[in-house]
């Protein structure tokens, strides 16, 4: 039971990580000034939270590297694309 309780604590407070980033990356992308930094600061967020809900969400943080590394390797490419196509304009 106390195994149980834990891991139930543990996606609490990811699931609490996860809103807390959403609201800050939100806040910055509405009020803040629109520099290359603060962008930057916001796919970098995007980038931890797609990771994780891939290792705590989608249950792959314990699984072999090939399944892991396919949707780390996701997460990381639409940060990139994020990016260069922000960079572009």
């Amino acid at each position: 039971m106390h195994s149980s309780s834990h891991s139930s604590t543990h996606i609490t407070i990811i699931w609490l990580l996860l809103i807390t980033l959403s609201g800050i990356a939100a806040w910055i992308g509405e009020f803040g000034t629109s520099t290359p930094h603060m962008v930057s600061f916001i796919i970098l967020v995007l980038i931890v939270k797609g990771q994780l809900v891939v290792d705590y969400f989608m249950g792959l943080k314990h699984v072999s590297w090939l399944w892991r590394g396919i949707m780390s390797a996701f997460c990381m490419i639409i940060g990139t694309i994020m990016l260069v196509t922000y960079r572009m304009q």
